[in-house]
């Protein structure tokens, strides 16, 4: 008569129990070497190295080896969707929203010390400052200052918190760059990644970013449709102050719903066509966005040659932990600067927002309006249904119109901006033939 087989026992090896992972979706394992390094193996490397670790590999008296039973095991309470590097995370193995991952590498955090910065000291001051006038470039490097504090101290806390996203908006070369990629990369964990096709392009592949906490965009894959400034606008919402679930997306991969910690900075050139890179200052997104002035200005260090740059560029790194130092115990961002949502009030350049707000599109719909209905609203303010008015530009400026009106929504949601930013010219009014808008020229009066 046949036995009945038995059940696995886990308990019964000897050995020490391992700290390797199984990684379901390509069916390999994790293996940490002594140098702290993890490496994907197959099965059959797998049982390799448990044989080493000395697991028996010849059958045993239920019919399975001590290495096929560690295996199995592994493969049961040891299995994992997702391993690589994660931004705001350290190796090891989290079960986050129901998730089992293992990240692999860790961040790169400077050890802050005592000492001198004098020259990432001179970088921010000439860039935010030297070409201000006092209190608005006091403003400016109070800001970012208060924005870097509250980012390395959530970092390093590994908390997440809500974040303003940060724009410098300046002149070529005048070291913008310099900030976004020397002094603030480091300053959290010394990753970056580009933002450009993801915020920018709609392209939804995205595990790049999933491995830096610093995303990086620049206006060189801009767009001036309304359209793709409202997506990016969207984006940055959920990037800054979103619920934190994110769908990290590979190609050819599920996606895995996990938590990126992200500190987003944008650089743009401050030309009108440049700005249009940003997306419209509406409600939703005008107090996510942090936008700063940059400045050209005299750097502190000669960079002519190459050799000077790298000689500029390895005095900056030497004054990172001193600059660090200041910021997470020196540094006591004034009471005026401060918000309790973001740690920083936000700021808006005056002259920039000036700028975006001639840009936006309920801007361009009022320009349209004293275009098309000029003529009428010299003799007084005219009733108007948004489904009309629509179709009114359209006939006499069709290009244009088809710029801003690009949802079927799109003219009543501009009037309504309007009526919160221009209520002397445009107001909501409700008549018996359903709603519509009252609007009346510049200096004009409201009639009946």
């Amino acid at each position: 008569m046949n036995e009945e087989p038995k059940p696995l026992d886990f308990n019964a090896i000897d050995e020490p129990v391992t700290n390797d992972f199984y990684h379901e979706p390509s069916e390999k394992f994790l293996v940490e070497t002594d140098k702290g390094r993890w490496l994907s193996v197959s099965t059959s490397n797998y049982k390799r190295i448990l044989a080493v670790r000395g697991f028996s590999t010849k059958n045993g008296p239920t019919g399975v080896s001590d290495a096929d039973l560690e295996i199995v095991r592994i493969q049961s309470e040891f299995d994992i969707v997702r391993y690589g590097p994660l931004c705001g995370k350290n190796p090891g193995f989290y079960e986050e929203n129901g998730i089992r991952h293992l990240v692999t590498e860790p961040m790169r955090l400077i050890e802050p010390r005592q000492g001198s910065a004098t020259i990432i000291t001179a970088i921010l001051r000439g860039l935010l400052a030297s070409g201000e006038r006092e209190e608005i470039g006091t403003t400016q490097l109070h800001t970012f200052l208060g924005w870097l504090q509250s980012s390395v101290q959530a970092l390093r806390a590994g908390r997440y918190q809500q974040q303003q996203a940060i724009v410098f908006a300046g002149p070529r070369d005048c070291g913008k760059s310099l900030v976004q990629n020397l002094i603030i990369t480091d300053c959290l964990a010394g990753r970056a990644a580009d933002g450009e096709k993801y915020f920018l392009r709609n392209n939804d592949f995205n595990a790049d970013l999933y491995k830096a906490e610093h995303v990086v965009i620049d206006d060189r894959g801009s767009s001036n449709r309304i359209s793709n400034r409202l997506a990016f606008g969207q984006k940055l919402k959920g990037a800054t102050v979103g619920s934190g679930v994110g769908d990290l997306h590979g190609k050819g991969r599920d996606g895995v719903a996990l938590r990126p910690w992200w500190r987003v900075s944008i650089t743009c050139n401050d030309q009108p066509e440049n700005l249009l890179v940003l997306p419209p200052l509406n409600a939703d997104v005008a107090d996510k966005l942090i936008i700063l002035r940059a400045s050209r200005f005299d750097l502190p260090m000669p960079v002519e040659t190459q050799e000077q740059k790298d000689t500029f560029s390895a005095a900056i790194k030497r004054e990172l932990p001193a600059f660090l130092y200041f910021l997470l115990n020196l540094y006591e961002l004034p009471e005026q600067y401060r918000d309790r949502r973001y740690g920083v009030v936000t700021f808006h350049h005056p002259d920039l927002a000036e700028a975006l707000d001639r840009l936006s599109p309920e801007s361009e719909l009022l320009e349209l309006i004293d275009l098309t209905l000029g003529n009428e609203l010299a003799t007084g303010a005219l009733w108007i249904k948004a489904s009309d008015l629509e179709d009114r530009i359209r006939r006499s400026h069709g290009v244009r119109a088809d710029r801003i009106f690009t949802y079927s929504q799109a003219c009543g949601k501009y009037l309504q901006r309007l009526s919160v930013n221009h209520p002397e010219r445009v107001q909501k009014n409700r008549r018996h033939c359903g709603d519509g808008w009252s609007i009346k020229s510049v200096g004009g009066v409201w009639g009946e």
